[in-house]
């Protein structure tokens, strides 16, 4: 009952942060219409519930079976047996990640198949990769460094939107199936070594094993040509409870059987070495049933929340904020709103569990940047674990660290927003030959402008909320690219508008808008540029407008719109488009 109340308090302490930073935008800069808000409430019980059943069954079964499989791995003295065992364990457990699957749907030029298992296989190549750093006590950083310079080499080869896809990639082996198994499975290993490094070497294998996905991405690049493009589903909307009601239940089928087809094959290579080797007594191997059916329910629960409720909300809430008039504000949005869903993530508590765990630590943040080394804040040992994964800590001893208003250069308040500063022994003494630089981030009082945002709380912990960013002035007058896209919506025959800055000669920046039409209709410039005429300021209607197919996406589907000017001016120089 006690181990209960626990994981329930991690989960409601991990969505909590996240629900109110989506009803506070909600409410203020960035509304959503009711039902959108409702099924992300929704999709929060969910989640928070999901992650109760996850957490609990995790640490009762997927631990335990990865140490039990890496241990009965080693009985065997055949080194090919047991490097064949570690390959095709690694290529199931790839196939079992449901993560895999929504990277196979964003890369349309390969066959979802093909890339499912050239990921899988990379995976499996280097956890035999791991398990032989294991074995043999070989240096992790030597390996990492290597391996990181092949693909580094291979990815100067390979197409832009290959690249993005490839380096996202890695993140299959850090989902919720792959790190409870994989970290298990190498302190199982290790504890057949029996010298004083075996603990410390158990970790490492996401590490590594991170690389098959990127590596095996990269050569699909160099085989198969860059085309297609991924496009994001749209946000449904209820208008009943009834409707409602069928959003998510419609979709609990689904991930029955997608977690269900995820946890088969792992459980029949576990049974394999049950009936063979391990041989648990019948009350341990009932407590692992029950822990994978608490995994089980809770995966279901979690991925039908996350992507019901969570997933159009975070669409929305992102495309109404891009078009803000203060489009900066995605910037500290982006990354507490990152911060709370990484915390959040079910395989985070099991990393966090296993490293203090196994490794009789415990997990220390630090703040700080190369002008500041080595640091600027750091949480204690001593302090509570809440605050050690919520913070970057206090001062370092002898050193001055402030929240400074960057209009007013005045210390601000506690639980006020400021840049973050340091002063001390640890702070540079000025950029080599360059004193220009040099005055641009260390003020009169020798205090070195961190260009972050933070702020301090009553315990005398430092939280970042995000980065400065400049705002884009075109000859004088603020534009705002949600005005015009929304104005833009309005106009018949087209389906998506995104509104950038195109480099101008004369006033800094002009209005670009990139328009995707809707299906069979054609439409020229003209037409959109008399569309506004006398129905918005002269200076907002588009100087240019081009029509696309697509946007910039990043590998994972979102809109790259720091892009979109160089797109333009591509655009311009393709279409014999003089910049004025």
């Amino acid at each position: 009952m006690e181990k209960r109340k626990e994981k329930a308090k991690e989960s409601i302490q991990a969505v909590l942060p996240i629900l109110f930073i989506v009803l506070l935008l909600s409410f203020t800069v960035a509304p959503v219409s009711a039902s959108i808000l409702l099924e992300f409430m929704i999709g929060a019980v969910f989640v928070i519930i999901g992650m109760l059943f996850f957490s609990m069954g995790a640490e009762m079964s997927m631990s335990p079976m990865g140490e039990r499989v890496g241990g009965s791995m080693l009985k065997t003295k055949k080194l090919w047996v047991i490097l064949l065992l570690g390959f095709f364990l690694g290529v199931i457990i790839t196939i079992s990640e449901p993560d895999l699957q929504v990277l196979a749907a964003q890369v349309p030029s390969v066959p979802n198949m093909v890339l499912i298992l050239s990921v899988a296989a990379g995976v499996g190549a280097f956890l035999v990769v791991a398990l032989l750093r294991i074995l043999f006590g070989i240096a992790l950083a030597a390996l990492l460094v290597v391996f990181y310079g092949v693909i580094f080499v291979i990815a100067r080869f390979v197409p832009d939107n290959f690249l993005a896809v490839a380096f996202d990639s890695g993140g299959v082996t850090t989902g919720p199936m792959t790190v409870p198994f994989i970290m298990a499975l190498g302190v199982g290993i290790s504890a057949i070594r029996n010298d004083k490094h075996a603990e410390n070497d158990s970790f490492g294998l996401v590490a590594l094993c991170s690389i098959g996905p990127v590596l095996a991405v990269l050569l699909l690049g160099l085989v198969y040509p860059a085309q297609g493009s991924y496009v994001a589903a749209g946000v449904p909307e209820a208008f009943n409870s009834v409707e409602l009601g069928r959003l998510f239940l419609s979709e609990i089928p689904y991930y029955l059987k997608e977690i269900a087809g995820s946890l088969l094959p792992i459980v029949f290579f576990f049974g394999i070495f049950q009936l063979v080797s391990i041989q648990l007594h019948k009350k341990t191997l009932i407590k692992i049933c029950v822990g994978l059916l608490y995994t089980y329910v809770g995966l279901v629960l979690f991925l039908t929340g996350a992507n019901v409720g969570f997933i159009p909300a975070g669409n929305y809430l992102g495309t109404v904020m891009a078009s803000l008039p203060c489009p900066w504000i995605l910037v500290p949005v982006g990354m507490v709103i990152g911060y709370f869903i990484v915390k959040a993530e079910p395989a985070v508590y099991v990393l966090m569990k296993q490293v203090e765990e196994k490794m009789y630590m415990k997990v220390t943040s630090v703040y700080g940047l190369t002008e500041a080394a080595p640091g600027m804040t750091a949480t204690r040992i001593d302090d509570s674990f809440d605050v050690r994964c919520n913070t970057v800590g206090r001062d370092f001893e002898f050193t001055e660290v402030r929240v400074i208003d960057p209009e007013t250069g005045e210390e601000c308040p506690v639980g006020v927003q400021g840049e973050m500063c340091n002063r001390g022994y640890n702070t540079m003494k000025g950029y080599y030959k360059n004193p220009e630089a040099t005055a641009e981030v260390i003020d009169k009082d020798n205090f070195l402008h961190s260009g972050d945002l933070g702020i301090k709380d009553e315990d005398g912990n430092y939280r970042i909320t995000g980065r400065i960013k400049d705002m884009i002035i075109r000859g004088g007058e603020n534009i705002y690219p949600r005005e015009i896209e929304e104005f833009l919506y309005k106009l018949d025959g087209v389906k998506d508008v995104q509104v950038a800055g195109i480099p101008s000669k004369k006033y800094g920046e002009a209005v670009g808008a990139f328009i995707i039409l809707q299906e069979g209709v054609k439409m020229h410039e003209s037409d959109v540029r008399d569309f506004c005429k006398n129905k918005i300021s002269r200076y907002k209607i588009p100087k240019y407008v081009f029509f696309v197919k697509e946007f910039p996406m990043t590998g994972s589907g979102k809109i790259q719109k720091f892009r979109l000017k160089d797109l333009g001016l591509q655009l311009c120089k393709e279409q014999g488009i003089e910049i004025i």
